[in-house]
């Protein structure tokens, strides 16, 4: 019997359709609790060339809904560099609609290594171009560094498909407008990831976040983000040797 290679997409997006009717319920007045729906998609042209890219649905009850598109490039070397684009176009209940375009160059390093952890460290520098319906156009530049390992449940609990993935990411704004880094955020996550087959991915990941200003580095804002991701290897006998690594 042949199954359908989105039998795994279906069974991922019922799974977070549920949780995020639930999630609004968990709500206070200080945080907000956001759902995002990623899909991914990996190809490798060449040994040291890889086209990927993902795309998804983000928003927070009534208030807001995003959605997005970010194809991307990675060249493999020693350390490997990245460069993409990223167009986010933003609905807003109480504020104008906004349509966002984020090229962005990056480096991950993938340092230290043990036998059963491997840490890497990624950095981005973005420009933001805001384009609001109210006409004020906006540059925005962001850096963004992110130190991330996976745990795999192969030996400790006889899971072989299974791991767990950690990050921590920290972002700092600015731009034209001002002289000093402006707003500083911090995101926390923690995920469960289950390998179907070489070809299919999927992930769920609880994600931390809070914000400061930079003019006291209070917190001012936290979020809970409930996140669902499919990752789709196009080329998949390539990715048995590099699926523990796959760029976000």
């Amino acid at each position: 019997m042949t199954i359908s290679p989105f039998v795994p997409v279906g069974r991922y997006l019922l799974v977070g359709v549920l949780l995020a009717t639930a999630s609004p319920a968990l709500a206070e007045d200080d945080t907000t609790n956001q759902v995002w729906f990623d899909y991914h998609a990996h190809y490798h042209a060449d040994p040291k060339r890889e086209y990927y890219g993902d795309a998804g649905l983000r928003f927070y009850r009534s208030t807001w809904r995003q959605l997005y598109a970010r194809p991307s490039l990675r060249f493999h070397r020693r350390h490997d560099l990245h460069l993409g684009l990223g167009a986010f176009y933003t609905w807003n209940k109480d504020l104008s609609n906004t349509l966002e375009l984020r090229p962005w160059q990056g480096l991950k390093v993938r340092w230290p290594r043990f036998e059963a952890l491997t840490f890497s460290h990624y950095g981005r520098f973005e420009q933001r171009f805001s384009f609001p319906e109210s006409g004020d156009n906006e540059l925005g530049l962001r850096l963004r560094y992110k130190l991330a390992t996976r745990i795999s449940l192969a030996k400790r609990l006889s899971l072989d498909r299974v791991y767990v993935p950690v990050s921590g990411e920290f972002f700092f704004d600015f731009g034209p407008k001002v002289d000093v880094f402006f707003r500083s955020r911090a995101r926390f996550d923690v995920g469960l990831a289950y390998n179907h087959d070489d070809a299919w991915i999927g992930e769920f990941h609880l994600i931390v976040q809070g914000s400061a200003s930079g003019e006291d580095r209070d917190l001012e804002s936290s979020d809970f983000i409930f996140r669902f991701q499919v990752k789709h290897l196009l080329s998949s006998k390539d990715y048995r040797l590099r699926n523990e690594d796959l760029p976000e």
